[in-house]
């Protein structure tokens, strides 16, 4: 079996258990709060494995335009799309929340072909409708 088949199986998985997490722990805090934890957190387990495994370095010598360009996508992904995900999972059912928040590439394929100049294929275009119809069906 491929790696990358057992690796992105695990992501689905836990990726999966956190909306649980996520509409347990927003009960009684604001959704700020909980990017704010979840965050720091992060931050800690993440700071603790760099000094552990010498990536120090690495995070270091990081040339400027790669970390402003990831800086803006945590800053996208990590801050605010967390804190709208929280906001939903607090006020409406997790299992609708998910697969609307889920059908993100809906927006990377358009983000893509505006930005980048990638192309439409047959595929993506039929991808795409697949994806405006389920969220359709869930609201």
């Amino acid at each position: 079996m491929k790696m990358g088949f057992i690796y992105a199986m695990i992501a689905m998985l836990l990726w999966g258990a956190a909306p649980i997490f996520a509409k347990i722990g927003l009960v009684k805090t604001d959704p700020l709060i909980g990017v704010a934890i979840r965050s720091i957190a992060i931050s800690l387990i993440l700071v603790a494995s760099l000094a552990i495994g010498g990536g120090f370095n690495k995070l270091v010598s990081t040339d400027l335009k790669s970390l402003s360009v990831l800086i803006a996508e945590g800053v996208c992904a990590g801050l605010l799309g967390q804190y709208f995900y929280f906001k939903a999972v607090k006020v409406w059912e997790a299992s609708k929340v998910v697969p609307i928040v889920g059908a993100y590439p809906l927006a990377a394929v358009f983000f893509a072909i505006l930005f980048l100049g990638e192309h439409l294929t047959l595929a993506k275009g039929f991808g795409t409708l697949l994806i405006i119809a389920g969220i359709f069906f869930l609201r």
